[in-house]
C-alpha cells in the first residue's frame, strides 16, 4: 500500500511539474533537485550588521536567491563572483551591456530587468551635467561598484556608504551632493512627495541588464530552466516599488538629523 501510494504521489507531482512548464508562472521542479544551489554575485551582502539594521540592497541578486529558493524548496545561496574558492557557483548575477554577445548567444538570460545609471540631488542644485560632478561629493552604496566608477570618472569624490538608504540619507542631511543609483529604482522613490526636495537628477547612462550566467551543470541547468519565470514584468514593477518604499522608510527611520536646508 505504501508503495502504492508513493507512485501515486510521483505521478501526481510530475503532472503539476509538466503543468508549471506549460504555464510558465513558475520556475520548474525537476524531480531531482540537488541540496542546494550557489549563486555568484558582485556583491554579497554582510550576514549582519554591528547595529543589528537590516537594509534593502542596491541590487536584486538577495531577491532573487530568495525566490528561487522558495520555487526550489531548497536554499539558494550567494557567494562573490569574484572569490577564491575552488567550487563554481551553479549560476551567476551579472550586470551586462545590453549588447553584450553572451545574451545574443544565450550563454547569459536576461532576467527582466534592465536600468542606467542616474543621481538623486537637491532640487536647487546647480548641477546639470554629469560633467559637474567634477570637485563634488557623490555617495554609492557598497554594492553600487559601477556608479562609484562612473563617478570617479567624472571626478568626483566618492563616499561608500553600507545601503542606499544610508547613501541617501547622507544626501538629505548635505553630506553629499548627489546620491547614484539606477535611474528605475530612483523614478519609485521619487514618487514620494517627501522626495520631491531631493528629486533633482540626471540622464541614466551607462544601461545594463540584469542577466544570469549558469553553469554547464545539472545544477545550472536546472538554473537556466528556472530563469523564464523569473524575468515577469509585472513582479519586477512590484519590487521595484517596493524597493523605493522600503528606501525611503529606511532613511526616514535612520535620519536623526534634519534636511540640509
Amino acid at each position: 500500500m505504501a508503495n502504492i501510494s508513493r507512485i501515486v504521489l510521483g505521478v501526481t507531482l510530475a503532472v503539476i511539474f509538466v503543468a508549471s512548464l506549460s504555464s510558465g508562472n513558475m520556475a520548474p521542479r525537476p524531480a531531482s533537485l540537488p541540496d542546494a544551489f550557489t549563486l555568484g554575485a558582485g556583491y554579497v551582502p554582510p550576514a549582519s550588521a554591528a547595529d543589528g539594521r537590516i537594509y534593502v540592497e542596491e541590487g536584486f541578486e538577495s531577491d532573487l536567491a530568495d525566490i528561487l529558493g522558495q520555487q526550489f524548496g531548497r536554499p539558494v545561496r550567494l557567494k562573490a563572483a569574484d572569490g577564491d574558492s575552488a567550487e563554481a557557483p551553479d549560476g551567476t548575477v551579472l550586470r551586462l551591456r545590453p549588447d553584450d554577445p553572451r545574451l545574443a548567444s544565450g550563454v547569459a538570460l536576461a532576467l527582466g530587468y534592465r536600468s542606467g545609471l542616474s543621481v538623486a540631488m537637491r532640487s536647487d542644485t546647480a548641477i546639470r551635467r554629469w560633467e559637474d560632478l567634477a570637485g563634488r561629493t557623490v555617495c554609492a552604496s557598497e554594492a553600487n561598484a559601477e556608479g562609484q566608477r562612473l563617478a570617479r570618472s567624472h571626478g568626483a569624490r566618492v563616499v561608500v556608504a553600507r545601503a542606499p538608504a544610508v547613501a541617501l540619507m547622507q544626501l538629505r542631511t548635505g553630506a553629499c551632493d548627489a546620491s547614484i543609483h539606477d535611474r528605475v529604482l530612483l523614478d519609485a522613490l521619487f514618487t514620494s512627495r517627501a522626495w520631491a526636495k531631493f528629486s533633482a537628477t540626471l540622464p541614466p547612462t551607462q544601461p545594463t541588464v540584469l542577466a544570469l550566467v549558469p553553469t554547464p551543470t545539472a545544477s545550472g541547468e536546472i538554473l537556466r530552466q528556472a530563469a523564464p519565470a523569473l524575468a515577469d514584468p509585472a513582479a519586477w514593477r512590484q519590487r521595484q516599488a517596493r524597493w523605493g518604499a522600503t528606501v525611503a522608510f529606511e532613511v526616514y527611520r535612520d535620519q536623526v538629523g534634519g534636511d540640509c536646508h
